[in-house]
């Protein structure tokens, strides 16, 4: 039986399964293609300016948009998230999302959670505040267990939740 064969992240030099495309750890990129490098390295302030001033913003949404078409076309399942600062409150991000799932009540209000999470997730990440408090509920019995909450623009996740075990690992 062969080994699976393993390559280190270029950013943490965790080593990962060569067929994936993103860190397990830092999820950085995995690609050392010159050409994706290249292309990353001319994105900087002058290309930003660029398409500002062009107004070409929402020429590049809509290619995002296309991809996450394409993605699902090629049978993957993508949901993207983008968020921009808020004209009114320059403390206040705005995040909007982008997936191939049908509208139903279920699939909104789960994604309107995630959308919420994002837009926390944003604002602490630009005012480099700590991750929010955990706090635990009261003991009703001696069998039950402590749960413990993150409570976050009004969203409550359990601590069984796969995200609180992302957020706790940071």
């Amino acid at each position: 039986m062969t080994r699976p064969k393993l390559r280190p992240c270029p950013a943490c030099q965790t080593l990962n399964k060569a067929s994936i495309k993103t860190c397990t750890v830092c999820y950085g990129t995995l690609s050392t293609k010159t050409k994706i490098i290249k292309k990353a390295a001319t994105l900087d302030s002058k290309w930003r300016q660029g398409v500002v001033r062009n107004r070409n913003v929402n020429r590049i949404i809509d290619s995002a948009r296309i991809a996450v078409l394409k993605l699902e076309v090629l049978g993957f399942k993508p949901i993207l998230f983008y968020g921009h600062r808020d004209k009114k409150s320059p403390n206040k991000w705005v995040a909007d999302v982008m997936t191939h799932f049908a509208a139903s009540s279920v699939t909104k209000a789960i994604l309107d959670k995630m959308r919420r999470v994002y837009e926390v997730l944003l604002t602490q990440a630009s005012t480099n505040m700590p991750p929010p408090q955990t706090s635990s509920l009261k003991k009703e019995g001696p069998q039950k267990k402590k749960r413990k909450q993150w409570v976050a623009a009004n969203v409550t996740f359990r601590r069984s939740s796969s995200l609180t075990r992302y957020l706790e690992e940071e």
